[in-house]
Order: C-alpha cells, then sequence, then structure tokens
C-alpha cells in the first residue's frame, strides 16, 4: 500500500522512489517549483574518490597520451618473433572495486624481462598503484611502460620505429689476383708482351674443379711452341672463370719477363767484349794512362762475371730463348 502525500508548502513529496537518483530528480523538481533556478550540480565521481588515486590517474594519463601503445608494442613483436606463450607479450587486467564505479589496472609481462609492467609509476608522491575508470586506457599505459624499458635497454629505436636499421654490409674481400688500380688486366698486357718476343699469344684452358662449380683450375697452353715446355701459369681453386683466367695471366706475365730478363743479360754481357780492343788501342797509345786501362779492364771482367752469375740463376726460372 503505498505511503501518503506529505504537503511542504502548498507542495506535496511522493515518498514512493526506488534509487537516489529518482529521489535527487524529484527535489530538484520540487526546488525549481519553489523558485530555485539554480539548483545544486551533481558530484562528478572523480570528486567521490581518493585525491590521491585521481592524481596518479591523471599522472599516468598524460604520460600514455595519444599514442597506440598497444599496437606499437603487437609491431615490435612481429618484427622480433619470439617462440613464447602469446608471442612473448601477456596482459593481465584487474578490476578494482571504487567509491562510486569500478576501478581497472592492468600490467603486462614480455620475453625481453622478467619485471611486470604498468603496476606502479615514479610520482614521488606517492606509492598508489595506478588504477583508471577505463579498462583500455590502463592496458595503453601497461604497453608504454613496456616499450619505456625496451628503449632503454637498446632494443627498439626512440624514433618512434620498432627495429633498427639494418648496417651497411661489409666490403669485399680483397682479391689477390686482381690488377692494381691504374694497370691493364694481366689478359691484356699477355699479347703486348707476346708480340715484343716474338711469341704467339697463349690460349687459355680453364675447367671447373667440380661440372658446373664456380671453382676452377686453370693453365696457359703455348701449343707446339719448341721453346716453351708444359703448362704455364698453373693454378688451383679459383673462384670464377673470369679470375681464373686473370690469374693464369698474371703468371705467364711473369713468365715472360722473365724471358726478357734474359734476352737483356745476354745482350750486358756480349757488349765489354766488343769494347775492349778499342780500350787496349787506347792505352797503347798513351802509356801515361797505361794504369787507367787495366783498371778499367778489370772493372770490365768484374761485371762480366756478375752478368754470367745473374744469367745463370734466372734460367732456373725459364728457358733460355
Amino acid at each position: 500500500m503505498a505511503e501518503p502525500a506529505v504537503a511542504i508548502q502548498g507542495t506535496a513529496i511522493s515518498l514512493e522512489f526506488r534509487d537516489m537518483d529518482e529521489f535527487v530528480a524529484e527535489q530538484e523538481a520540487i526546488n525549481f517549483q519553489m523558485g530555485n533556478v539554480n539548483p545544486p550540480a551533481r558530484a562528478n565521481n572523480n570528486t567521490l574518490q581518493d585525491p590521491q588515486v585521481v592524481a596518479v590517474e591523471n599522472e599516468a594519463i598524460g604520460e600514455v597520451g595519444v599514442g597506440n601503445w598497444i599496437g606499437k608494442l603487437v609491431e615490435y613483436r612481429q618484427v622480433n618473433p619470439v617462440e613464447a606463450d602469446n608471442d612473448g607479450i601477456k596482459y593481465t587486467e584487474t578490476t578494482l572495486p571504487g567509491r562510486v564505479s569500478p576501478r581497472f589496472s592492468c600490467t603486462v609481462q614480455i620475453s625481453e624481462s622478467d619485471e611486470v609492467f604498468g603496476c606502479s609509476g615514479n610520482y614521488g608522491f606517492t606509492q598508489i598503484v595506478a588504477s583508471f575508470s577505463v579498462k583500455k586506457v590502463a592496458k595503453q599505459f601497461a604497453a608504454k611502460s613496456a616499450i619505456d624499458f625496451l628503449i632503454a635497454n637498446n632494443h627498439m629505436p626512440n624514433d618512434g620505429t620498432v627495429k633498427f636499421p639494418r648496417p651497411p654490409p661489409p666490403p669485399p674481400p680483397a682479391n689477390p689476383h686482381a690488377v692494381p688500380d691504374g694497370q691493364l688486366p694481366y689478359i691484356t698486357q699477355v699479347p703486348l708482351l707476346c708480340r715484343r718476343l716474338g711469341f704467339n699469344p697463349p690460349t687459355y684452358k680453364i675447367t671447373p674443379v667440380i661440372p658446373n662449380a664456380p671453382v676452377c683450375d686453370g693453365y696457359a697452353d703455348f701449343g707446339d711452341d719448341p721453346r716453351v715446355d708444359g703448362k704455364i701459369g698453373k693454378v688451383e681453386n679459383v673462384y670464377g672463370k673470369k679470375s681464373a683466367k686473370e690469374a693464369v695471366a698474371r703468371l705467364v706475365i711473369l713468365f715472360l719477363k722473365d724471358i726478357e730478363r734474359q734476352r737483356m743479360g745476354e745482350q750486358a754481357t756480349e757488349a765489354p767484349a766488343v769494347e775492349a780492343p778499342v780500350a787496349e788501342a787506347a792505352a797503347a797509345e798513351d802509356p801515361e794512362e797505361e794504369n787507367v786501362a787495366e783498371e778499367q779492364a778489370e772493372d770490365d771482367d768484374k761485371k762480366r762475371k756478375r752478368s754470367s752469375t745473374d744469367a745463370s740463376e734466372t734460367s732456373n726460372k725459364a728457358p733460355k730463348i
């Protein structure tokens, strides 16, 4: 049975209400009828919370800003995958009681650390764990804390990207058969030197060590030239046919230059024999210079001996042609 209405200054107040909101609404209507055109505003939920809880939430929201830290952490894990449960990112959400409405907190664990992120903040004035009135903001705060750790420990760059740029590739190793800068390739030098010495250019025999493999052996073949015996410039296990051919050509150049030095040595040995009679005749015509002529003859003998010794040593390297 309904309670009777109570009259106050000519206005009836019903005692039938189901909750506080209906009561407040009914009271505001009564105050309006009584001439109070500025009814008191309803209190905001935050004004009913613990001031320190609200202060911690505001500080944390300021740190989160407008960035999508949850998505950034997922993007980081896609670039840096790990074999772990939940792809190495594990969120734990908690609902806490509040004075007016529930509060939410969230933590996250990542494979790069044993630390739990999102459970506190460095605010100095309190040790209260950060909690939020919105669940998604709590999760963003946890993800932001984890990303701060990744940046601080050089797992992630601090320029907004999720991976470091690749370092430039190292320079290729030096090729021991490469031609020095400013010098003609050995393959180009061979026919020029052959022409100067009266040889026909050789044929290069390059064969893979294993069929269809890039590693090759090779040598130069001078054909039926009787002045050259056997394989010249033999190389083994050179990577690439072009490099193998150049390596053979380099050894052929050394072979031909050795022949050239022998020929020049023979010419140097024969030259003093032609000039000796001239020196003797000059000494006979001028007795006062006899001693000088004898000293000159001794020097010439020494030169001939040295030339003969050099030619003998050189003949071990290449045939005397």
